[in-house]
């Protein structure tokens, strides 16, 4: 057997387990467990933490498959960039946050990730650093990305808060928007 064919049953396993654990966490952060998620995907939970480390680990993984696989990332409409960037912010908010628990549990584990779920928490930082830069159509190195650093934090510790219902999608929406224009005037 080839070593591609090898990365990519490894690759599919991951994915179906991801898959899995996402049906899983439509329930809730509590509703996730190692053996719920094994018995979803239909594998061992010796399995689950070749992949995974823990169940953080697990659904920080969730929460990227869910920004690169599942978020529409449609170019935002606005008069100008730090307005499409704004617009991006609400539209992942929008979308996440239909599911509350889902987002619940994916934004939970990515905020307090540790270990080695780092890694993967890092990854999705990443990701969401780069729809933002996306958005505001600018590169590393520049103010600009920095505001995208900037929204990328703001954006991830919010969300929580409206899975919380301590806030509303428009609330989060409002605070977003301020502090880009702050930041933009600044």
């Amino acid at each position: 057997m080839s070593c591609e064919t090898v990365a990519g049953k490894r690759q599919h396993g991951r994915s179906h387990i991801v898959a899995a654990a996402l049906d899983v966490a439509v329930e809730g952060y509590g509703a996730v467990h190692v053996r719920s998620v094994a018995e979803r995907a239909g594998v061992s939970t010796g399995t689950i933490y070749r992949f995974f480390s823990s169940k953080d680990d697990l659904l920080v993984a969730c929460l990227q498959h869910w920004l690169t696989e599942c978020a529409d990332v449609s170019a935002p409409v606005g008069t100008d960039r730090y307005e499409a960037l704004v617009q991006r912010a609400a539209d992942l908010t929008r979308q996440l946050c239909a599911v509350r628990a889902l987002a619940d549990a994916v934004t939970r584990a990515y905020l307090y990730a540790s270990g080695t779920a780092v890694i993967n928490a890092e990854l999705v930082r990443l990701t969401l650093l780069r729809l933002f830069a996306d958005a505001l159509g600018t590169e590393p190195g520049t103010r600009d990305h920095a505001i995208a650093e900037l929204m990328t934090d703001c954006w991830a510790t919010n969300v929580v808060a409206v899975t919380q219902n301590r806030l509303s999608i428009d609330e989060i929406g409002r605070r977003l928007e301020y502090t880009v224009g702050i930041v933009r005037s600044a």
